[in-house]
């Protein structure tokens, strides 16, 4: 497992330095399976030399590196026709997270995406929605932090009114301010200054960590965006974001990982800061299990979830029952994607909870089974990821 991280961690290096990797890649099933998992499959591609690793995992990355590369035309297309439509019909707007991330990357194809998430006013969300339907984007749901759009190159787009939602409770404050830490690039599109976007982003970590999990590429986004950034940062007006927000000991720890793995240089901010080697090996395994937002092929998707509420009860055994009942009846918002009559009808919750429980039972009874045994998990693991966490500063 060691050899094959290591190679893993070289390979997005050399990568982003647009070098081959010259040395023999000896389990590329694992590889592939683990840059997969990480969102980052197409990216390591053309840095592999064909010669030094096993054909069949080769042609995997191959053809990882076309999906990524047809994904980034649309996607980049997708991007500028919103703007477009947005700006022809005066909607101030941002792209935000990988919208604005794949601009900074090496390459944009490097960034995979699987939305498009874009701000606007609060009242501007009638217009938009207007705009969108005599383009032919079609609706696909509407919950309290963002309404979704299915674009007619398939794209789904996630248009917000605001930075605020209910998993971000603790934020509130901060993220109230977006729209006065903005700089304009073009008549209505505009970009949040990156002392601001990184602590945005940092924020959204910190969700998908409790939520569902993040991988590799979650935490290569803040190395790629500080060092981006890096001579023009302001840094008193950052350090008194993450003060505020508390996120400091978070920040230099994804600086700390990103010097760790990738080789960048962080040194101005990271000063005097360090982690022993056993809580790399920790960290990084639990993110490469992970994968991307806690999709990873062996990572139980309960856990963070589980995690997050005995942190919160400060009580193992109260946290598990307090993510039991949760799980058994869920909220709102987390039926309406599958239950779209709620945003109309929300008193119909309780018949939206049967139909899903007779669902579970009798449509997929197997699968819901293997799921049911996932939600019970030890204490001692559990334990183990809540002190993960607190070292992190999340």
């Amino acid at each position: 497992m060691k050899e094959v991280k290591n190679d893993f961690f070289a390979l997005i290096k050399y990568a982003l330095d647009n070098q081959k990797y010259n040395k023999v890649i000896n389990d590329a099933d694992k590889l592939f399976q683990m840059a997969n998992d990480a969102g980052v499959a197409g990216l390591i591609y053309q840095t592999l030399v064909k010669e030094n690793i096993e054909q069949d995992s080769y042609h995997k990355f191959e053809k990882a590196f076309y999906l990524f590369t047809k994904k980034d035309v649309i996607t980049n297309l997708d991007i500028l026709e919103i703007s477009e439509l947005f700006s022809n019909n005066q909607i101030k707007h941002i792209f935000l997270k990988g919208s604005f991330l794949k601009q900074i990357y090496p390459e944009s194809y490097m960034r995979l995406m699987g939305d498009i998430d874009v701000l606007v006013n609060e009242e501007d969300l009638p217009k938009a929605s207007k705009v969108f339907a005599e383009y032919g984007y079609k609706h696909f749901l509407t919950n309290q932090s963002h309404t979704c759009y299915i674009s007619n190159r398939k794209t789904l787009i996630e248009v917000h009114g605001s930075l605020n939602s209910e998993d971000t409770d603790r934020y509130t404050k901060f993220l109230k301010r977006t729209w006065e830490e903005v700089y304009q690039i073009s008549d209505y599109r505009y970009e949040l200054n990156p002392e601001y976007n990184l602590v945005y982003l940092l924020i959204h970590l910190v969700k998908h960590l409790n939520s569902s999990g993040i991988g590799v590429r979650s935490v290569l986004d803040i190395g790629i965006f500080v060092n981006y950034f890096y001579d023009n940062l302001n840094e008193e007006k950052l350090m008194m974001f993450l003060q505020e927000t508390k996120l400091e000991l978070f920040f230099k720890n994804m600086l700390w990982l990103n010097e760790k793995c990738f080789g960048f240089d962080f040194s101005k901010y990271l000063e005097g800061f360090n982690q022993d080697e056993s809580f790399l090996e920790e960290v990084t395994d639990y993110i490469i299990l992970s994968g991307v937002h806690g999709f990873g092929k062996d990572f139980n998707r309960f856990t963070p979830r589980i995690t997050s509420h005995v942190r919160k009860a400060n009580n193992s055994r109260k946290g598990k029952f307090k993510h039991l009942i949760v799980t058994i009846f869920p909220s709102k918002k987390s039926m309406l994607p599958s239950y779209r009559y709620l945003n109309k009808y929300p008193f119909l919750l309780p018949w939206a909870w049967i139909s899903r429980w007779t669902k579970l039972v009798f449509k997929n009874p197997k699968r819901t089974l293997h799921k049911s045994k996932k939600l019970f998990i030890e204490k001692k693991p559990i334990e183990d990821i809540v002190n993960l966490y607190d070292r992190l500063g999340v």
